[in-house]
């Protein structure tokens, strides 16, 4: 089985739950790249809420989830809600090829 890696086209995570990436079976990773102004968290497989599931800080490198570190959490639908504003991430897939 191959990698195979993607970028989407940033998202706008609102102040209210947002889809962020559908789900996929074969996905191995994803890398989020925060934005620099608002905290945000992400929630898998269900709705979003401010401050639970994981909140990651305005400003920092980008995080990097694994299958390995977070077992089948990292193919289900992911999906985030910003803080204060819409805040926009960069979002790239990591998938197994059939």
């Amino acid at each position: 089985m191959a990698k195979t890696g993607l970028f989407n086209p940033p998202v706008s995570v609102q102040i209210t739950d947002t889809a962020i990436i559908g789900p996929d079976p074969n996905r191995v990773g994803l890398i989020l790249s925060p934005g620099p102004t608002n905290r945000y968290s992400i929630a898998f497989g269900t709705a979003a809420v401010l401050d639970q599931g994981l909140t990651i800080p305005p400003g920092v490198s980008p995080l990097i989830l694994s299958l390995e570190d977070l077992g089948d959490l990292i193919t289900l639908d992911i999906r985030g809600i910003s803080a204060v504003a819409p805040q926009t991430i960069t979002v790239g897939s990591i998938t197994l090829a059939p």
